[in-house]
């Protein structure tokens, strides 16, 4: 039996008209994926940068507006008690207001944009929205009601109690936050720019172990550490001025203490992981043995190399948990993601990550 050349034609062109329209399809899909991301990311910038800081501005106005009617000197802090034991001139407010609360959203949304590299990153928009969001309620509402409670005082030591505008402040901040949560789209991402290797070629009798050690950056450890050790510090000091009252200890400011406390030893242990793969599977453990996280080669799923943006994908550096997985993301740069059966995956930035995923590669091929 033979084939004429047209009929041999004919199924030619119906084949590279079946594999150009899938092309053209696949091609459709990532570009509307995406203007997706290009749209969500307009929306966190008008959302989580202009409104904030628009707020800030027309709550700085309004503070100048009403220092005619302030006494010169104000009360700029509250005790445990609710209150007002330091003072300060009025005008400390509209710069707080400006410097505080427009610097931090600025400094979060700025940096969550500009540290996604690609139209296909992962995101952690919706997360870091509810943060500003909750921050801006918090932090609006709290300026501008201290100073709203002491116009017309001619002694800012008669500054009513603080604590009915911290809660009006915090529940503000909750409605906030949730709004944002709900109204910030956290767009698809296909990982298109993560890399795969091939899996590592060993000999039937031979094994292999990759071990690498990841750590905080020198700079973001120096920041860290005076930032809980200044904050630290400065609770301490006050507990001590607190431990000469008449009246008792001030029970909370001690609260305080013990979770700062806590919190810079729970710090001090994500600051350094050493990661280790082997026919076992991947194993990340802390400089003090904890937190330890442990993957077993046969519920390993996928493994590639990726580059990490911390702050735009995990809000943050440190130990990550979001929605964008488990993170141990203590710099920039490159990584390795592995997809963990039932559960969600997992991102260590760290060096020689393209080694590291052959050898998981290869240990998935051989897991039971």
């Amino acid at each position: 039996m033979t084939t004429s050349p047209r009929s041999w034609r004919g199924r030619a062109s119906a084949g590279c008209r079946s594999t150009c329209s899938s092309a053209s399809s696949e091609a459709e899909r990532e570009n509307a994926m995406i203007e997706q991301r290009q749209r969500a990311r307009r929306t966190f910038l008008r959302l989580c940068l202009w409104i904030p800081l628009a707020v800030f501005v027309a709550i700085a106005v309004a503070q100048a507006a009403l220092l005619p009617v302030l006494p010169d000197t104000v009360a700029i802090h509250w005790g445990a008690t609710g209150v007002a034991d330091g003072f300060g001139p009025a005008w400390t407010y509209p710069a707080m207001t400006l410097g505080i609360g427009g610097g931090v959203t600025a400094l979060l949304a700025l940096a969550a944009v500009f540290e996604i590299k690609s139209d296909t990153q992962r995101t952690q928009y919706r997360f870091l929205g509810a943060i500003i969001g909750g921050e801006t309620g918090f932090l609006g509402t709290t300026m501008l009601g201290l100073v709203i409670a002491q116009v017309g005082l001619d002694d800012a030591t008669d500054a009513p109690n603080a604590y009915g505008i911290l809660g009006l402040g915090v529940v503000i901040a909750l409605v906030w936050g949730a709004l944002y949560y709900f109204l910030i789209d956290e767009p698809p991402a296909s990982d298109a720019d993560a890399r795969e290797v091939e899996p590592l070629e060993l000999g039937e009798s031979e094994q292999a172990v990759w071990i690498r050690t990841t750590q905080i950056s020198r700079t973001g450890a120096w920041v860290m550490g005076l930032l809980l050790g200044v904050s630290t510090l400065g609770v301490f000091v006050l507990c001590l001025i607190d431990m000469r009252r008449a009246d008792g200890p001030t029970w909370p400011l001690w609260g305080c203490l013990a979770l700062m406390i806590v919190v810079a030893v729970m710090s001090l242990a994500v600051l350094r992981f050493d990661v280790r793969v082997d026919a076992r599977g991947l194993t990340a453990r802390g400089a003090v043995g904890w937190p330890r996280i442990h993957v077993p080669a046969e519920r390993i799923t996928s493994a590639t190399v990726v580059d990490v943006s911390p702050m735009g994908e995990f809000g943050g550096w440190g130990w990550r948990l979001g929605a964008n997985g488990t993170g141990l993301v203590l710099r920039a740069g490159e990584g390795i993601r592995v997809g963990r059966e039932g559960k969600s995956d997992l991102t260590i930035t760290v060096d020689d990550a393209e080694t590291a995923v052959a050898l998981l590669r290869r240990t998935m091929k051989t897991a039971p």
